[in-house]
């Protein structure tokens, strides 16, 4: 049980949902995951890296430049809206991304554009690029880069 209480120290970072299901798991005999266990272990800072890591390989492995319309996405992963604006990854290097900014009626107009690197993405956007990296390749929309 001690070995298991050392991971608690870590828990600010997890929203009460998942700290009641840890809680469970570990409560009930469970195993966490390798994810839970990595997650708690490093406070989230090293799997935001892997992560990071994980998209930029994918992103060099299929041609260094793959926007939304390549991967088929249904929608662009928000990065921000401020007032009018909404700002939408659109397109990924194996540096960093493009945000493209859209305002107007039905946020129809392109205002602008801006790099900005992995780093500064919140772990659930850095996610959402993944899982629809993962998708595109699964079902062949991205060619690989030879």
């Amino acid at each position: 049980m001690k070995k298991k209480m050392k991971h608690l120290k870590n828990f600010e970072s997890y929203s009460e949902v998942e700290i009641n299901r840890i809680l469970d798991k570990i409560n009930d005999g469970g195993e966490l995951t390798p994810k839970e266990k990595f997650y708690l272990e490093n406070d989230g800072k090293e799997l935001k890296g892997n992560i990071i890591e994980e998209i930029k390989s994918k992103v060099e492995k299929y041609g260094g430049y793959i926007t939304m319309a390549d991967m088929e996405a249904g929608g662009s992963p928000t990065y921000k809206e401020i007032g009018q604006e909404i700002h939408l990854v659109e397109r990924l290097t194996n540096i960093d991304v493009e945000i493209v900014v859209y305002g107007g009626y039905k946020y129809e107009t392109e205002l602008d554009s801006y790099d900005v690197p992995y780093e500064e993405l919140d772990d659930d956007i850095l996610e959402e690029i993944n899982e629809l990296l993962d998708y595109a390749i699964e079902y062949g929309l991205l060619e690989e880069d030879i």
